[in-house]
């Protein structure tokens, strides 16, 4: 790994510890946090970490070297990328909370482990594979953001059933306003991996260069997309709310980290051991 790399994978890295840190004093002052301490800290931190991701991710040769280090270092980029843009106009600064560690954990894990191996995927003269992968990485980013939602779902209906009136009560959105936020968030994802899918479906021949087959990442996918699409469902037809509708969305979100990092892990840790 080249020093300047590291240098800025570890300056992310304490930039995205930054911003958790102050989100969390904040809570445990009994103050919901704000895009004050989010934005500035959170701007640098992706900005260092976009330029320590790209320049390994996009190889000389014009291929993605989509290896399961820089393609978990891709997902989490996206979703605080998201985070940050959205957060300018919706109630999402609390998601931080759940993101901004997770980003700092997956640097964390390229800066101890440099052996990882590249994976050549060649995108260049096929626009479709690389919408393919970016349709995909983006919708899994943002029901990243909905699984974290659903856990501050969780924190507030919690409160209000046990009539626990503390700290997360005092400075939590409304149950309704979670609720709200969430499904808008899990129906943009979900829209983004029928995208997918679907291209993935029907044009497997121009995408990967091989007729559709069903692999263990298209059948996990499939499932991971039924269940976002019996939530939805359950929520537009049956009323779905608070507990259910957690339990649906994390189970969904496993599926799709089970579908993509797991198959992934696999392959390149677990199969290639000699």
């Amino acid at each position: 790994m080249p020093l300047s790399t590291l240098w800025l994978q570890l300056g992310a890295l304490l930039a995205y510890l930054g911003v958790t840190w102050l989100e969390y004093r904040r809570v445990r002052s009994e103050r919901a946090p704000t895009r004050r301490q989010l934005l500035p800290l959170g701007i640098v931190a992706a900005s260092l970490h976009g330029a320590a991701l790209f320049p390994n991710l996009i190889l000389p040769s014009g291929a993605l070297n989509l290896n399961l280090g820089q393609s978990l270092s891709l997902f989490v980029w996206l979703a605080v990328m998201i985070l940050l843009i959205a957060s300018v106009w919706r109630p999402l600064v609390l998601l931080g909370l759940g993101v901004m560690p997770a980003a700092a954990l997956v640097l964390l894990g390229q800066v101890v482990w440099t052996g990882s191996s590249v994976v050549p995927v060649r995108v260049q003269g096929s626009p479709y594979l690389l919408g393919h992968i970016l349709v995909a990485t983006t919708a899994y980013a943002l029901l990243s953001l909905a699984a974290v939602q659903s856990v501050l779902l969780w924190v507030q209906e919690r409160s209000l059933r046990l009539k626990h009136f503390g700290t997360s009560f005092k400075f939590l959105p409304p149950l309704r306003e979670l609720e709200g936020l969430l499904f808008q968030i899990i129906w943009t994802g979900f829209v983004l991996l029928s995208l997918s899918l679907l291209s993935g479906l029907l044009f497997a021949d121009q995408i990967f260069g091989r007729p559709f087959v069903w692999d263990h990442h298209t059948v996990l996918s499939l499932l991971a997309w039924a269940v976002f699409a019996i939530l939805l469902w359950g929520r537009t037809q049956l009323g779905w709310r608070a507990q259910t509708a957690v339990r649906w969305t994390l189970s969904g979100y496993g599926i799709i980290l089970l579908a993509y990092f797991g198959v992934k892990l696999v392959l390149e840790f677990i199969l290639q051991r000699p």
